[in-house]
């Protein structure tokens, strides 16, 4: 099949990042594992640099505005903003929490409660960059929370469905782990079990947000990473 030159120029500056979207107003993609989001010159590939560098193709100087964040372990669905005035609305957006997020996570284990929703206190360990959870309120904690619901579960692993109504650092990954259900590979946070490398076994599947210049509501959804411990659990 023939490939125009703009085409295999594409590719080769996205590498493994797919988009998955695009518009005169923002980008979404499905950002890889082992990815970090924002340029930093001592670590390897970011979704920012990428997408400047693609960007540049068709305009100089172009704007590239980070929405919201996926830890570098995480993979799956972000949107970036190709303007300031979309970056200030969208951040909006999550401000008031109108962008609804959808999760998948294998973890170990399986919850004791087919269905729940878990409400914690979050402090952020600056030090040891993990977050510490407790059941009461205290002095520089903020409220999370989340519901989950199970959607399969084989060889002492369960695959979750994961819904965040608030977004704080390792948040899905410290609550999980507080019922005893580290997300599969997640060392930092009591997993025994090994994954891929520079990633763990949570993927953000789905995005809905305000498209404000079509004036209609976008979901942008996209599979988990093709494995053997997504295979196993995909289907019953």
């Amino acid at each position: 099949m023939f490939i125009h030159e703009y085409e295999k120029v594409k590719m080769e500056i996205l590498g493994s990042l797919t988009i998955l979207m695009e518009t005169a107003d923002y980008i979404v993609v499905d950002k890889p594992a082992g990815w970090i989001v924002e340029q930093n010159p001592f670590k390897a590939q970011s979704v920012e640099a990428v997408l400047i560098k693609y960007l540049a193709q068709k305009k100089k100087n172009p704007f590239v505005g980070i929405v919201h964040r996926l830890d570098k372990v995480t993979s799956g669905v972000m949107i970036v903003a190709k303007k300031k005035s979309v970056l200030k609305l969208l951040n909006q957006q999550f401000a008031t929490r109108q962008i609804k997020k959808e999760y998948l996570a294998i973890v170990e284990n399986r919850p004791a409660l087919v269905e729940a929703e878990l409400v914690h206190w979050l402090e952020k360990d600056q030090k040891n960059k993990q977050a510490i959870l407790y059941n009461t309120p205290k002095k520089e904690t903020t409220q999370c929370h989340l519901t989950y619901k199970i959607l399969n579960s084989k060889d002492e692993l369960t695959l979750l469905q994961i819904q965040p109504s608030t977004g704080k650092f390792h948040q899905i990954r410290a609550q999980l782990s507080s019922i005893a259900c580290p997300i599969l590979g997640d060392i930092k946070y009591g997993s025994t079990k090994k994954y891929e490398e520079n990633g763990i076994a949570l993927h953000a599947f789905s995005l809905e947000f305000n498209d404000i210049e079509q004036q209609n509501i976008q979901k942008v959804t996209v599979n988990p990473p093709k494995n053997k411990w997504w295979d196993l659990l995909r289907s019953k």
